[in-house]
């Protein structure tokens, strides 16, 4: 099996092909510090020798999304809002049944069933927090308990 070995002075690839190393750790450090960086394509010979360490907050303005899981019992009232204290980007709603479960899937401006139906007449994304049962005939039925899969923009 071949393989990739990277040595003191570049990397050999499996097809025998090598690229030396431009730039050195100590190289590298000094070209960010003044500012001219290192050239497209180059490839430096990384050992951590005086590199800073990079331990992710450096990453500003970054979030990660919010999930929620819930369950919701169906009450038969139009237009109800289902909250999940964030606005949505997918939504999977699931309703236990006799013999097969069944799947609802939403995105912005779009409903599905598992069957590919479009649904986005009576059940959609809220426009700031969870999603709405437009229709109380669908996916809000007295009797009947919804569980849902949100996660966040």
């Amino acid at each position: 099996m071949a393989t990739t070995t990277i040595g003191a002075n570049g990397v050999t690839f499996p097809d025998a092909t090598t690229q030396a190393s431009n730039y050195t750790d100590a190289k590298a450090l000094a070209a960010a510090k003044a500012g001219t960086g290192v050239a497209s394509g180059d490839l430096i010979q990384a050992d951590a020798t005086g590199l800073p360490v990079i331990d992710g907050s450096q990453l500003t303005g970054i979030s990660a999304p919010s999930i929620a899981t819930g369950s919701y019992a169906g009450d038969n009232i139009t237009n109800r809002n289902v909250t999940t204290g964030f606005k949505c980007s997918l939504v999977i709603v699931m309703v236990p049944a006799a013999g097969a479960a069944l799947l609802f899937f939403m995105i912005p401006s779009v409903a599905k069933d598992a069957g590919g139906a479009d649904r986005t007449a009576v059940i959609a994304l809220h426009a700031t927090d969870g999603f709405t049962c437009i229709d109380a005939s669908f996916y809000n039925v007295t009797g009947t308990t919804y569980y849902y899969w949100a996660i966040s923009e």
